[in-house]
């Protein structure tokens, strides 16, 4: 009996408010905490990058033909943002231009082919950090999921869609969810079975159904439970979950 009046409690409104607030509140700190550590994980590979690009800086000229200082300068400034890559280009031709001065044609092509080698070690360094930041965002699954195991209760037309790669396996009821539901009314129950391959949407009083299969071949890593909402009026919406089972 005690424990019916725990679960009877935990099902109030209040706290189902309560537990929606503190999951609203964790997926808030976690995104916090990843954009920290990867700001941080940034952060030393730009250090590790600018100390990288000065040791190749550190020319091997015996007979002082030309300073580097103005380059450990520009380092620190670039360390500190205080400069960008192209005005750090732009000491290299002013580099060059002292180059062209000097009369050792050795020492020239030698701080010629280095110079060479920074540029290419720098272009590999922006196409590797693109590749990265393209692995991430392939693998990101907060982006558009109305082509794969989806299930729209209303078009504009009133309809309900299923789209999963599947599309001749799914179900509905003659019944559309546009005939009957209504604002603070109609409660949506939504199943998602990975196991049984089962994705159902079905309202409370069961005038509805639409029911899909679940298309496993274009799931990648972790599940994720969207809603996605279109309307042609700025209107305020207002969702609340009423309850969650998770089996």
């Amino acid at each position: 009996m005690e424990q019916i009046q725990n679960c009877l409690e935990n099902q109030s409104e209040e706290k189902i408010q309560q537990f929606k607030q503190f999951v609203m509140k964790k997926i808030d700190q976690e995104h916090e905490k990843m954009k920290e550590e990867i700001n941080q994980a940034l952060n030393r590979q730009k250090k590790k990058m600018i100390q990288q690009f000065e040791e190749l800086f550190v020319f091997q000229d015996e007979n002082q033909v030309f300073d580097i200082q103005p380059i450990r300068q520009y380092l620190n400034q670039f360390e500190k943002k205080q400069i960008d890559l192209e005005q750090l280009y732009q000491l290299q031709l002013k580099m060059k231009k002292q180059f062209e001065k000097k009369e050792n044609a050795k020492n020239v092509l030698q701080q010629s082919q280095i110079q060479q080698e920074i540029e290419i070690q720098l272009d590999n360094m922006v196409q590797q950090m693109k590749n990265k930041l393209d692995q991430f965002s392939s693998n990101d699954k907060y982006k558009k999921w109305d082509n794969i195991n989806y299930l729209g209760i209303s078009t504009k037309n009133g309809q309900q869609v299923a789209k999963s790669g599947q599309e001749k396996k799914y179900k509905k009821s003659r019944t559309l969810f546009s005939e009957f539901m209504v604002d603070d009314v109609t409660v949506f129950n939504v199943i998602f079975n990975y196991q049984q391959m089962l994705f159902e949407v079905y309202d409370d009083e069961n005038k509805g159904f639409i029911k899909s299969v679940i298309n496993q071949s274009v799931i990648k890593g972790d599940l994720l439970f969207g809603m996605d909402i279109h309307q042609f009026h700025n209107n305020k919406i207002v969702i609340t979950i009423l309850d969650v089972d998770c089996k």
